[in-house]
């Protein structure tokens, strides 16, 4: 038997799904866009603390029912069930702006190895680590939000340590 508790705040729910078998997921959902944490530890953790490392994948609203499909909730066989359903099939951080400070993050909707198709869907200043969105479906694919999640914190943390 699957078990379903959800606590709703205007336009914000966190739902807990878990299973009888001691699994659980954590979902914070808004502006139909859905971040699932391991634990509600990191869910809590990474909205007080603003942590980028916190153990974490996004998926639009509209997909959680695929998701939830599942027979059990262990957080790391939904996330590699919710990789099947990105938009994008590569995602790629492979253009450096010099000139104007910015990384590009460039996706692909196949796997071809000269698959001349691809196009930027987030630029992210080197100065600052803010994220400039070209493809808003970006914000909520969650294969992006994974690299583009990595990028940042790498970028922060060479800010941080060029202050040191």
């Amino acid at each position: 038997m699957i078990h379903n508790e959800h606590f709703r705040k205007a336009d914000e729910t966190y739902e807990i799904r878990h299973d009888n078998n001691g699994n659980s997921v954590h979902v914070f959902i808004k502006d139909g866009e859905a971040i699932l944490f391991p634990s509600a530890f990191d869910l809590f953790n990474y909205f007080s603390t603003g942590n980028q490392s916190i153990e974490r994948f996004y998926l639009d609203e509209d997909k959680l029912d695929k998701l939830y499909e599942s027979e059990f909730y262990m957080y790391y066989d939904l996330k590699t069930v919710a990789k099947t359903l990105y938009i994008w099939k590569e995602i790629r951080d492979c253009y450096l702006d010099e000139d104007n400070n910015f990384l590009h993050i460039d996706a692909w909707t196949t796997e071809e190895e000269n698959d001349e198709d691809g196009h930027t869907i987030a630029k992210i200043d080197m100065r600052t680590g803010e994220v400039e969105y070209i493809d808003e479906r970006a914000k909520t694919d969650a294969l992006a939000q994974e690299i583009i999640s990595q990028n940042v914190e790498s970028i922060l943390q060479d800010l941080k340590d060029l202050k040191d």
